[in-house]
């Protein structure tokens, strides 16, 4: 074999000690920096191509994009006037609904009070049922009392005619 050339042996590595691996990193890095020194180069050309392909500016050109401008401004007052529009509808909405909400709060805190005055008249209509109650079942023993009363009354008014009719008068 000649000097010049390299046989691979089967473990992939040339007679000299260098690995294909190597070999093939040492050309990407060759690549690698032949791409970062041209970058800039492809750059400018590409921006050229781009400078090239826009027409100048004219004043037609500028005319135009001066009334497009002008329309971008008007439609943007229109907008701006109507978001205002938008707003103050949406704080008398707020405000109307910040006051139901306060109404709601005040029913609620008179509902409670009435709920609490309902419940101290359902307690008193209750101490009032239970006393007349008491009174209903005193006037019964009271009524039967008296009824009792009044048939020994009666008892001792017929009892007292008859000893009286039965007793011969003295004169």
């Amino acid at each position: 074999m000649d000097s010049v050339e390299r046989s691979v042996t089967n473990t992939g590595h040339a007679p000299a000690g260098k690995s294909i691996e190597e070999d093939f990193k040492f050309m990407n890095s060759k690549k690698n920096l032949l791409f970062i020194a041209i970058l800039p180069l492809m750059c400018l050309t590409l921006l050229s191509l781009v400078a090239a392909a826009n027409p100048t500016p004219c004043p037609e050109n500028f005319q135009s994009d001066q009334e497009n401008d002008k329309r971008d401004i008007r439609r943007d007052r229109r907008d701006i006037k109507k978001d205002k529009k938008d707003l103050n509808r949406d704080r008398r909405d707020v405000a109307r609904d910040k006051a139901d909400l306060n109404e709601d709060r005040r029913d609620v805190q008179n509902d409670k009070q009435d709920l609490k005055r309902d419940r101290r008249d359902v307690d008193q209509d209750k101490k009032d049922l239970n006393k007349d109650r008491r009174d209903v079942v005193k006037d019964r023993k009271d009524l039967n009392e008296d009824r009792r009363d009044l048939r020994r009354d009666k008892k001792e008014i017929k009892e007292k005619r008859r000893s009286s009719s039965r007793k011969p008068s003295s004169k």
